[in-house]
């Protein structure tokens, strides 16, 4: 991503990279529950009972986040200690309540809520909130940062270059504040209400 296109890129330039680049870029293997995440209900998963909320991340959110398998076994690794710890999944259950009754407005306290599910860092729990909350939040991680460097213009540009390989809540919060600035520009330039941080977060990966 450079300066020209994020200040003035044309709606087509963006659309192409959110709506045809980002899905060149996701794995076969993957299309899939990427579909299902990208035209989710929000209230299909609130309303699911403790157990099922822990399948359901288990099954779908952890396999569509972490797409290397190495990192997925880790990472539920973690999860399913809840079976083992909390075999009610009370734990799971005041989250899951949690997720669905806090504000949006703060992103770094959204965040502290979505990252304390066991095996969910700052990024994985910006994945969580984007999935479940398009409008309010997108997926930051080490690769959005990657491409948001380029921007030079930008003005938390001096924050990016000093954030480091595993990112912070705060850092995770600066860069959902910076999507939902951008989703905002977009639609005002273009005269829309199309796009959200989910759908900028999408056009950051179609750029790479």
């Amino acid at each position: 991503m450079d300066d020209r296109l994020w200040f003035h890129g044309t709606e087509a330039e963006w659309l192409g990279l959110a709506n045809t680049k980002y899905w060149r870029r996701v794995q076969g293997s993957h299309m899939a529950v990427e579909r299902e995440l990208d035209q989710l209900d929000p209230a299909t998963v609130q309303a699911l009972a403790p157990a099922q909320f822990y399948q359901w991340l288990h099954d779908k959110y952890f396999y569509w986040k972490f797409t290397a398998a190495n990192r997925l076994a880790t990472t539920r690794r973690h999860l399913v200690k809840y079976v083992q710890d909390d075999p009610g999944f009370s734990q799971l259950e005041a989250i899951h309540r949690r997720l669905f009754f806090m504000s949006h407005d703060d992103a770094e306290a959204a965040l502290a809520v979505a990252t304390s599910i066991r095996g969910l860092g700052p990024a994985g729990g910006s994945g969580l909130l984007a999935v479940l909350f398009p409008a309010d939040f997108g997926t930051v991680d080490v690769f959005v940062v990657e491409a948001l460097r380029g921007v030079k213009s930008l003005p938390e540009h001096d924050l990016l270059m000093r954030m480091g390989s595993q990112l912070t809540l705060r850092d995770a919060a600066l860069l959902v504040d910076i999507l939902r600035r951008q989703a905002n520009d977009l639609n005002a330039a273009f005269g829309s209400q199309y796009w959200t941080p989910r759908r900028v977060d999408m056009a950051l990966w179609g750029d790479r």
